[in-house]
């Protein structure tokens, strides 16, 4: 995936790369790269709506990766961003 400056990301871009990564069960992969991809520089001008999701699926992936979180939980909160366009606390 190509870098993306994070004043770029958008509610509607984010729900779209993680419904892709979990459409057909999960693919813990491309959210990896999607979340890679970001270029951080300018994240003040990012909405606090934004903000506060990618910090969250940064959170639940690295949960998910140390063990943390099991599959069906990730899933659940990655679903649960995509059905609704808020974030699961």
């Amino acid at each position: 995936m190509d870098t993306v400056n994070i004043v770029a990301v958008s509610l509607p871009m984010l729900r779209e790369q993680v419904a892709a990564a979990t459409r057909e069960g999960l693919d813990s992969e491309a959210i990896a790269d999607f979340l890679g991809s970001i270029d951080w520089t300018g994240l003040d001008d990012v909405s606090i709506d934004v903000r506060d999701a990618l910090g969250r699926l940064e959170g639940w992936s690295t949960e998910f990766a140390e063990g943390d979180l099991t599959e069906r939980e990730y899933l659940a909160h990655l679903r649960g961003l995509v059905a609704t366009g808020t974030v699961t606390r």
